[in-house]
């Protein structure tokens, strides 16, 4: 009778019991599959495209150059990826000025975080400082850095620097804080180093939140880049926008920004992916 019981209280193909396996199932949602998590995450983007669709055929009084019609935004925006192609030296521009401005900002503010996260001092010697600076408005600075670096490129990366800096080096900081003392302990008791402490444990443990700096950066370096269009550009979506506003050609300024939206997205998606296998690669 016991060994019945047995039989019937574990799972046939596990051994665990036939109620915890139950629980982890149910406790799973029926979305959370591959193809269910890509219908999720369509699910806002359809709605906002139906949204688009009820106020372009019923805008109100005024609204046409604040919601375009969907259709000609679309030719717009075919015409410009596909048929003159005419976008892609743009984008190609302002990738290329967000990517530097990021690269350039992430390296001193993750040095920076490590000194912060390593000496408790420096962090309250220049945290202050940092926030400060941070609450500076940067587009403020837009106008000066056309003055020094010139209309060129180097501008638009000076301004994405600035306004990237901040959420990678919090994040970085929030990273650094995130070491288990338990682990380190561990470490210690069997004669780790501080340099295996530093790589194995606070390290490892920072590289999610890294990550995610950088995926909040970009975005915040695309917008400074595109801000630097604004005010003083001669290549990049920013400019085109500008542009394109001037002469009042709505369909083709909300394409410039459709095109500005799915490069932050894209890029966005694959700095988490690569923030993801980096991170498995280090758990396994």
């Amino acid at each position: 009778m016991s060994e019945a019981m047995s039989a019937e209280s574990t799972h046939p193909e596990s051994n665990l019991p036939a109620g915890l396996i139950g629980s982890v199932s149910r406790a799973r949602p029926r979305w959370d599959t591959q193809a269910g998590r890509v219908i999720v995450a369509a699910v806002p983007f359809v709605a906002l495209v139906g949204l688009w669709l009820l106020l372009s055929a019923y805008r109100p009084a005024g609204w046409q150059f604040a919601v375009p019609k969907f259709g000609p935004t679309m030719d717009a925006l075919k015409s410009d990826l596909f048929v003159s192609g005419s976008a892609w030296p743009a984008v190609r521009v302002t990738f290329e000025e967000a990517a530097l401005g990021l690269l350039i900002a992430a390296i001193p503010a993750i040095a920076l975080a490590v000194l912060m996260g390593l000496s408790p001092l420096v962090e309250i010697i220049l945290y202050p400082i940092v926030v400060l600076l941070q609450a500076i408005p940067k587009v403020a600075f837009a106008p000066i850095l056309l003055l020094v670096f010139g209309y060129g490129i180097s501008s638009k990366i000076a301004l994405a620097v600035m306004v990237a800096f901040f959420p990678v080096l919090v994040n970085a900081v929030t990273g650094m804080r995130a070491a288990r003392l338990d682990e380190i302990d561990l470490l210690r008791s069997m004669q780790g180093s501080a340099w295996q402490i530093f790589t194995k444990v606070r390290v490892r443990r920072a590289i999610p939140s890294i990550f995610a700096g950088l995926q909040v950066g970009f975005v915040f370096a695309l917008l400074g880049a595109v801000f630097g269009e604004f005010v003083g550009g001669t290549a990049g979506l920013g400019t085109v926008i500008s542009i394109r506003s001037a002469q009042l050609d709505i369909p083709g300024v909300f394409s410039g920004i459709i095109e500005i939206s799915v490069l932050g997205v894209v890029a966005s998606l694959i700095l988490r992916l690569v923030g993801s296998r980096i991170s498995n690669w280090q758990e396994s």
